[in-house]
């Protein structure tokens, strides 16, 4: 009974601990709405306004592999 009040005092219970780190859902979002990939995206809509496709291939991959790399 004396290890239990000794506890109680010190604060030092069985309560769960909160994760300092942030969720799936908050990673994959913070890395998939960035500035850098809102530019990429801009530039490949235009591109498609404009039908260069070619150029597409160069843009859409580096947007899914920042997003890839920051997420992993």
């Amino acid at each position: 009974m004396e290890q239990v009040q000794m506890y109680r005092e010190h604060g030092w219970d069985n309560r769960p601990v909160e994760a300092p780190s942030k969720t799936v859902g908050q990673i994959i979002r913070s890395n998939v709405l960035t500035y850098f990939n809102l530019i990429f995206a801009i530039l490949t809509v235009l591109l498609v306004m404009v039908r260069s496709f070619g150029d597409i291939i160069v843009f859409l991959p580096v947007i899914v592999i920042n997003t890839l790399i920051g997420i992993i």
